[in-house]
């Protein structure tokens, strides 16, 4: 339960607070005016939905909606406004931003056999930047069949369409990104506690901005998984997976064109435990390594994992902790690969059943790997994340939220500095 709690205290921030440029305009009022008078109407309208339908939609359909007001100090994460100034002309650092959101979730059930659905829409509009004014597309889909007792199937979808994350790139112009998975998971659970689960996955990427189509690849991930329950608080597994990734295009490594693609082996041990009511425990510790089909000076290997704790100190105050270590492809190509060891805790508090107070803190060392003999700048980033807020449920389907962000970046390539204040307050209700 704890666990939830803090996932779902990590996913208040939207994933997008980014963008540009130096129009002002007068139709920003004008829009947020209009967004709040649809939220009100479609919180009214579900509302007389809710009295009438409850039987029916409570238990397959959900609607939700949003609306969210943000002030983002640092919209393109530079380092000054010099900076700025060299990138897109302006010398205006920060932002208010709206985000209207709106949404359903489908849940049908028959027997043993389950379908879900999750379709969501975000608008953002900006005050000054009104030409990085963006929309996200979210769709998820998953279908579990029960075949036969003990043995499962489920198949699953997603699309996102959303503007990619400041703190990736640098430049003027706003780059969407179009990720579509699909992939299938069959599963036999053993008497013995014993579980066997083959998968496979289908990952895909693509820009909206021409400097970034280089980077768009496809990749088609196999895996296995045995697990073991010792018993209903302890559980063993192992994965092996294997990933081929393809690249749409060649990549210029020093003077040549090069084949990217390349084939990536992993192994992960893990344990999952709780103890007694307040503690929670989940860890692994793995390997990987990634060969190129050309580019051989590219390939590496290392070791992974990752350790989180969550214990319930009191009966309203909970603690969570968390180490991992992961190991990333870089989209450079003269760097090969970039480690991040990242450290975090955070704090929930009910201070009342509809009053919960969080707090939160992560600190990331990302250090990257250069291909011997190229003259690309040795780079190592520091960076730090703390948000706090407050949640707050007025009504059973109401929930408001107001929080704040502080993140900065430090880098031995000074360009690459920044440091940002972010302050929110967003109102959302589901059926």
């Amino acid at each position: 339960m704890l666990r939830r709690q803090f996932q779902v205290l990590k996913r208040n921030f939207p994933r997008f607070i980014f963008q540009d440029k130096r129009e002002v305009k007068s139709s920003g009022s004008c829009w947020r005016l209009s967004a709040i008078t649809l939220l009100a109407c479609s919180i009214a309208v579900l509302c007389a939905v809710r009295t009438g339908y409850a039987g029916v939609l409570g238990d397959t359909i959900k609607p939700f909606a949003s609306i969210t007001e943000m002030y983002d100090s640092n919209i393109f994460r530079v380092r000054d406004k010099d900076q700025l100034l060299a990138i897109n002309g302006g010398n205006q650092m920060g932002d208010f931003i709206t985000i209207l959101s709106a949404g359903t979730d489908v849940h049908y059930e028959i027997s043993k056999q389950i379908a879900n659905l999750m379709i969501r829409k975000d608008f953002l509009r900006y005050i000054n930047y009104t030409d990085q004014n963006a929309s996200r597309d979210e769709a998820k889909a998953d279908v579990t069949l029960a075949v036969i007792d003990r043995f499962r199937i489920k198949m699953l979808g997603s699309y996102d369409k959303t503007p990619v994350p400041r703190t990736d790139y640098q430049s003027s112009g706003l780059n969407k990104s179009t990720d579509t998975n699909g992939g299938i998971t069959v599963q036999y659970e053993m008497p013995t506690g014993i579980t066997l689960e083959a998968a496979y996955g289908r990952h895909d990427v693509r820009y909206s901005l021409e400097e970034f189509k280089a980077n768009e690849y496809s990749s088609d991930q196999y895996s296995a998984t045995a697990s073991y329950r010792i018993s209903t608080e302890t559980r063993l597994y192992s994965t092996l997976q294997r990933e081929y990734t393809r690249y749409k295009e060649e990549q210029l490594l020093g003077f040549d064109q090069i084949n990217n693609n390349s084939v990536s082996d992993s192994v992960r041990i893990g344990i999952e435990k709780t103890v007694g009511a307040k503690t929670a425990v989940s860890a692994y510790i793995g390997y990987l390594t990634r060969q190129h089909k050309e580019a051989s000076e590219r390939d590496f290997s290392g070791i992974i994992g990752k350790v989180e704790v969550t214990y319930g100190l009191t009966a309203k105050l909970g603690l969570l902790v968390n180490a991992e270590r992961l190991l990333y492809e870089e989209i450079d190509p003269n760097r090969t690969y970039s480690v991040t060891d990242s450290v975090g805790a955070g704090l929930i508090y009910e201070i009342t059943e509809k009053t919960k107070v969080r707090l939160f803190d992560k600190y990331s060392w990302k250090y990257f790997k250069n291909i011997p003999d190229t003259e690309v700048i040795k780079r190592t980033d520091h960076i730090q994340e703390i948000s706090a807020g407050v949640q707050w449920l007025p009504i059973k389907a109401v929930t408001v939220d107001v929080a704040y962000q502080y993140a900065s970046r430090g880098s031995t390539d000074d360009t690459l500095r920044y440091k940002d204040h972010t302050a929110m307050a967003s109102v959302a209700y589901h059926f």
